[in-house]
């Protein structure tokens, strides 16, 4: 999910991401190739994106300990598996019990960790509206408009309870040792809201 969030992904781009598809930083002095690269629709496993397209590269800049803590993830596996080892679903099961837990929208769905990672970009102004609009693969400009409404997003956020706003700030201070295999994952459970 937080690869989803950060990389704009579409629920199909992620889940049909390989082993294969990740790939380290490149030796050399370019900055720009200092950071792990995921492509997405790897033209030879000919599987497109929704807009047909292939060999879409989003760079994992942000956070910086992304990369680096997926890499054990691939080590010794072959190169066709997938990059993520969870059935379809079972993600979409522990989704929609988090969405309940946290007492989100019944509508929420994992399409919007792609709105979410890019309203994020945008209103913390970590990435330009260009930059949002390269990594989210978006034509236009009015494209990434849909995303970056901090109406929107201040009105969804004073819908949270304190309690799952809470756990969810403390939830992203682990995320980094979950991801890294540090620190195992923790059932959601919130006891009140």
């Amino acid at each position: 999910m937080l690869v989803a969030f950060v990389g704009y992904l579409r629920p199909s781009e992620a889940r049909n991401l390989r082993v294969a598809d990740l790939f380290k930083p490149a030796k050399g002095r370019n900055p720009g190739l200092q950071f792990w690269v995921l492509n997405v629709a790897d033209f030879e496993a000919q599987i497109p994106t929704k807009t047909l397209t292939y060999d879409e590269s989003i760079v994992l800049d942000l956070p910086e300990w992304l990369g680096p803590d997926l890499a054990p993830m691939v080590q010794g596996r072959p190169s066709s598996a997938p990059l993520f080892e969870i059935e379809e679903t079972a993600l979409r099961r522990a989704w929609n019990d988090a969405v309940q837990q946290l007492g989100l929208p019944a509508r929420t769905c994992l399409y919007q960790l792609r709105h979410g990672g890019a309203a994020e970009d945008t209103l913390s102004r970590r990435r330009t509206p260009m930059e949002v609009m390269m990594r989210g693969r978006w034509a236009t400009l009015r494209s990434v408009r849909r995303y970056a409404k901090p109406a929107q997003v201040q009105k969804f956020l004073a819908t949270i309870s304190p309690g799952s706003r809470r756990y969810c700030a403390e939830a992203e201070k682990s995320l980094k040792d979950i991801v890294g295999g540090r620190r195992p994952a923790q059932v959601l459970r919130l006891g009140g809201k």
